[in-house]
């Protein structure tokens, strides 16, 4: 894939959710039928998600064939998680999808880029979203595991994909078979991965049709800075 192709199919993937839950938020704020209080809560989650964009045009404008430069700092990771949560919850309230996000404490930090996990938990809550239907359930379980790195489980009871085809889910433009008929350019999971890796994590998948789709990510607690 060329830079220019690369380059549409990243902005074209990661503007598509965020544009839609700006516009869904304006359209609130015309009716002019919110209180106050609600009317603070719609603005804030409109310049978050205005936020979004700004940084995925940033990453496509500064970059030399879009590497990315990470800015490490401690992450509380639960709380990048909820705030992304924030960003989608209007999609998640009109489909009638509970998210669930648990930690094993109050507050589980990680040495990252905040700004990239934030872009990494909007694909997959775009994933979901996209392929789930309603009335659906998505789960964040942050734990710390027995070598102590950090263990996220996100999971969500959608149709899941073949199990057969989970081998290439982290390829670059890799569509499932059963999803082709759906918007998008097949680089969610392909951004997700990138950014795991390049934070000396680990991934991988669970997913078979009519059982949901599972993403299991092991992170160091520490890097260098």
């Amino acid at each position: 894939m060329d830079d220019v192709k690369w380059m549409r199919s990243l902005l074209s993937h990661n503007v598509r959710m965020p544009l839609s839950i700006i516009q869904g938020y304006g359209d609130l704020l015309e009716e002019g039928k919110l209180d106050e209080d609600k009317q603070k809560e719609v603005v804030t989650k409109i310049c978050g998600n205005i936020k979004y964009l700004s940084n995925i045009l940033k990453l496509v404008i500064d970059n030399d064939s879009l590497s990315i430069e990470y800015k490490f700092e401690t992450v509380d990771i639960l709380d990048v998680i909820r705030e992304v949560s924030q960003y989608v919850k209007d999609f998640t309230t009109r489909n009638e999808i509970t998210v669930n996000v648990v930690g094993s404490k109050d507050q589980i930090f990680i040495t990252a880029d905040r700004w990239q996990f934030i872009r990494l938990f909007y694909n997959l809550f775009e994933n979901s979203l996209k392929y789930m239907g309603k009335k659906g359930e998505i789960n964040v379980l942050v734990s710390e595991a027995d070598d102590g790195n950090i263990l996220i489980v996100y999971k969500d009871n959608g149709k899941g994909m073949p199990a057969a085809e989970v081998e290439h889910v982290f390829e670059k433009g890799y569509r499932s078979r059963t999803n082709l008929g759906k918007p998008g350019q097949g680089m969610g999971m392909y951004f997700v991965y990138q950014i795991i890796e390049d934070h000396g994590g680990t991934i991988n998948v669970v997913s078979d049709v009519g059982k949901g789709f599972t993403v299991k990510m092991l992170l160091p607690v520490n890097r260098n800075l």
